[in-house]
């Protein structure tokens, strides 16, 4: 079946009548025929222009030939043919498995099996490597981030619905990110038996508000992650510690600052010494916002005992110029300086710039930060500026983003009241302020956990959605471009017929040269 990728250029075909045209309009050249003498002709009207014939018959149907190709060229052409299955479907192996399939011998039985009805074996990842059994242990696989549910809708994008498709993977949670998809693919979900062993990794280390060193250690298993937290008091010299089930740890003070380092891995950390200052800039009308964001940070300092250094002023010129977060609570313009320090790393957090306000009967959704819809009253009209965070019940940004260097810009488009919105009353208030704080001073360590990550995920959790696949379909169809004859047609007519116009011109010529004679008497 003949398909086009732009058939509207199929409209260009009405452009054969210009040949057509030409060709009417010429005229025949008439017979020069020599005679003796005209004194016993009799006069006639001519009969060129009274009936209109075509002439050069041939040359017209190349030419008209040689357009229609040309048009058919850039509506780009593909020729759809449909073959039958090669294949019953695909075995998807995720990389960590391949270099198991040697000691698995159930798992590689399986494999010969569905090979042997005529399933094709590739690779889980993208672009989905077609691998071969003979080769499939000696192959080294680079280990991709990409999410198996993310993969699998890619794969869908590349099979006919209701294909028969073999998973083999791991059970880590990491491997699993994202929605839960839903898939249209006869899908069968195997999964191969996370070893029993756990990590242990640095996940943080920093100097408390007591002046004392806070170690913390993370152990992950299968089961899930699990944290510790040892507190030593600062060293004045190299040591080495070590508590029961946790490997050793050497703590090197260097003027000042402490190093972490634990045995038997190559994991080095540097703890944390630094005061954060947060600043709070508020005004008469919005004292009591500040009281609710000054009462939620006093909670974070006592739960993460972080040397953490809180100022309320109402006035610019009083805020440190240390300040790592500024909550600018105040109507007032915010100076240059301050602006300028966001670039060096500062966090500012400011109230939307809006007289327009607009009540509202939604919820505040904070997403991972709570699970109980927030109701939300009001909110401001200001155009949102940045990467939405926290959102309303309608889709509207209600928390923004935006990152500026080494610092980033927040605008919150309702205020830490009562009136405007239950954040302030909710449990999850100092929770979500800590995850603020925390994402964009101390993230950067913590999140190393994840290649460490050992937790598993159980097959009831992560099989997709499955949706009613359409019939299955015995034949798949194979798309050719067809530019390349085309452009061998059109070259070929187009040397017909010039060597036919030439033939004709060269015959024109010759006869003029040597006309015929011919008397009439």
């Amino acid at each position: 079946m003949l398909q086009f990728l732009n058939p509207a250029y199929l409209v260009a075909l009405v452009g054969l009548a210009i040949p057509i045209a030409i060709h009417l309009w010429s005229r025949k050249a008439g017979k020069r025929i020599r005679i003796g003498s005209i004194s016993l002709l009799q006069h006639a009207p001519s009969k060129q222009m009274r009936s209109i014939r075509l002439h050069e018959l041939a040359l017209l149907l190349l030419r008209c030939l040689l357009l229609s190709l040309l048009v058919l060229l850039i509506a780009q052409p593909q020729w759809i043919s449909s073959q039958p299955k090669k294949q019953a479907g695909w075995i998807l192996i995720s990389p960590q498995i391949i270099t198991q399939l040697n000691i698995n011998t159930s798992l590689q039985q399986t494999i010969d099996t569905l090979r042997q009805n005529g399933y094709e074996i590739r690779l889980f990842e993208s672009g989905f490597t077609k691998i071969e059994t003979s080769t499939i242990s000696e192959k080294k696989i680079l280990q991709s981030n990409t999410s198996y549910w993310s993969l699998l809708k890619e794969a869908e994008n590349q099979l006919p619905s209701g294909t028969h498709v073999y998973a083999i993977t791991e059970e880590n949670l990491q491997a699993f990110q994202g929605k839960r998809p839903s898939t249209d693919l006869n899908l069968q979900w195997i999964t191969v038996p996370t070893p029993d062993t756990s990590n242990i990794w640095l996940s943080d280390a920093f100097v408390d508000k007591t002046d004392s060193l806070r170690i913390q250690i993370g152990v992950s298993q299968p089961e899930g992650n699990a944290f510790q937290t040892l507190t030593r008091k600062k060293p004045p010299a190299p040591i080495t510690v070590s508590e029961m089930g946790l490997p050793a740890m050497k703590i090197t003070p260097t003027n000042g600052r402490f190093t972490i380092a634990l045995s038997g891995t190559d994991q080095v950390i540097q703890a944390d010494t630094s005061t954060q200052t947060i600043s709070i800039l508020y005004e008469q009308e919005t004292s009591e916002d500040a009281s609710y964001v000054s009462s939620a940070i006093q909670a974070i300092t006592e739960f993460t005992r972080r040397k953490i250094n809180l100022v309320q002023v109402k006035q610019a010129s009083q805020i440190p110029a240390n300040t790592n977060w500024l909550f600018w609570l105040s109507s007032q313009p915010i100076p240059t300086q301050w602006q300028a320090n966001v670039k060096n790393g500062m966090h500012l957090l400011q109230y939307a710039s809006s007289e327009k306000f607009i009540s509202t009967q939604t919820w505040l959704q904070l997403r991972e930060y709570s699970t109980i819809p927030i109701y939300l009253n009001r909110i401001s009209e200001a155009d949102p500026e940045g990467d939405s965070i926290w959102e309303s019940g309608t889709g509207k940004p209600v928390l923004t983003q935006e990152q500026q260097e080494k610092g980033s810009i927040l605008r919150l488009y309702t205020r830490f009241h009562p009136q405007w919105n239950g954040l302030v009353w909710d449990a999850s208030f100092a929770e979500t302020l800590l995850q603020l704080l925390h994402k964009n001073s101390w993230e950067p360590q913590f999140r190393s956990s994840d290649k460490y990550d050992l937790r598993m995920i159980s097959l009831q959790q992560l099989l997709p959605l499955q949706t009613q696949a359409p019939t299955k379909l015995e034949e798949t169809r194979q798309l050719t471009n067809l530019h390349i004859p085309l452009w061998i047609l059109i070259v070929l007519v187009l040397v017909v017929e010039r060597w036919i116009s030439e033939r004709k011109r060269t015959l024109a010529e010759n006869q003029k040269k040597n006309p015929a004679q011919q008397v009439v008497s």
